[in-house]
């Protein structure tokens, strides 16, 4: 933070790079972290989701999860929630994973991705007829509300659920007018 921006820029082109080697990595992102915690609760979130996202550009997933759950901690929306729960679901604790997307949900209860995902995690933890359940909250919740759908739709194709983004895609488009933004997106993901 006290460098001057030609050293600041190189600085980040080495870090970005990959020159930097990882303990310095960690001691920036601690420095950033430690900023962060100086601020006002509304502007510390946008800091340790940076900090969060500069460790998943470095492919420091084992520095990722902190700095995720500090900003899911310092109130961060639903995407640190939904980032948290694919963390837990790519490592396979799926109990872990499905309580992260509940927790999404509870801070957008517009995000019906977040309990399909949900869903999804209760079934690969063995519990079918719950999460099977949420799964069918979440497909049938953003009915008739254009936007909601194109974004479960989305989540659910960036997460290779494709048969499914299909399915919403395909209700989306027969709910669209002609010549919307909608009426693209639902072509496209069919």
């Amino acid at each position: 933070p006290k460098d001057d921006a030609a050293a600041t820029l190189k600085r980040m082109r080495d870090l970005f790079a990959h020159k930097t080697a990882p303990r310095e990595v960690a001691d920036l992102l601690k420095e950033m972290a430690d900023e962060a915690a100086k601020r006002k609760d509304e502007e510390r979130g946008p800091w340790l989701q940076c900090a969060a996202e500069t460790c998943r550009a470095l492919g420091r997933d084992d520095l990722r999860e902190t700095y995720l759950e500090k900003w899911a901690a310092a109130g961060g929306d639903s995407r640190a929630w939904l980032r948290l729960g694919d963390l837990a679901a790519d490592a396979g604790r799926w109990k872990d994973a499905a309580e992260r997307y509940r927790r999404g949900w509870e801070a957008d209860h517009g995000a019906a991705h977040l309990l399909y995902l949900r869903g999804r995690a209760l079934v690969k933890a063995g519990q079918d007829k719950e999460g099977k359940r949420w799964m069918a909250v979440a497909v049938a919740m953003p009915l008739g509300n254009q936007e909601r759908l194109a974004a479960l739709a989305s989540v659910l194709d960036d997460h290779g659920f494709r048969a499914e983004a299909g399915q919403v895609w395909e209700r989306l488009s027969r709910l669209t007018l002609v010549g919307t933004y909608f009426e693209g997106g639902a072509a496209r993901g069919m």
